[in-house]
């Protein structure tokens, strides 16, 4: 994957279905990127840690139709991404929903995808 250092004026990009397992430190040089497509991908974990305050106009991410089955939990995590109102999950393998508890740090957050995922009630 080639990086988007050149492509510093791209709002919205699309890498769905390319069976990528990771690309955040490439997407981080495209930094005002407000739109992120990641969905149909084989995306496990996210790589965002040093890349995060780079990606903080990143409005709307699809993560949905990956491998994930945890997010980070330090709230702080998400924290740096300071614009993110949209997250879509959708299809992935989360067992738990406290496995999302990092989502706490997201404080602009308005919406959550969550359906497909295997997830298990306590009772």
């Amino acid at each position: 994957m080639t990086s988007c250092e050149s492509f510093e004026s791209i709002l919205v990009l699309s890498l769905r279905d390319l069976q990528l397992h990771t690309v955040f430190k490439h997407v981080a040089k495209c930094s005002n990127l407000q739109i992120l497509f990641l969905s149909g991908n084989s995306i496990q974990t996210l790589d965002l840690e040093r890349n995060m305050k780079k990606l903080q106009s990143v409005r709307k991410l699809d993560l949905s139709q990956n491998n994930l089955s945890e997010l980070p939990q330090d709230p702080n995590y998400f924290k740096r991404m300071q614009g993110l109102e949209f997250l879509a999950l959708e299809s992935n393998k989360f067992l738990q929903i406290d496995k999302l508890r990092g989502l706490r740090g997201a404080s602009n957050l308005k919406y959550l995808t969550l359906e497909h995922n295997p997830i298990k009630a306590k009772l």
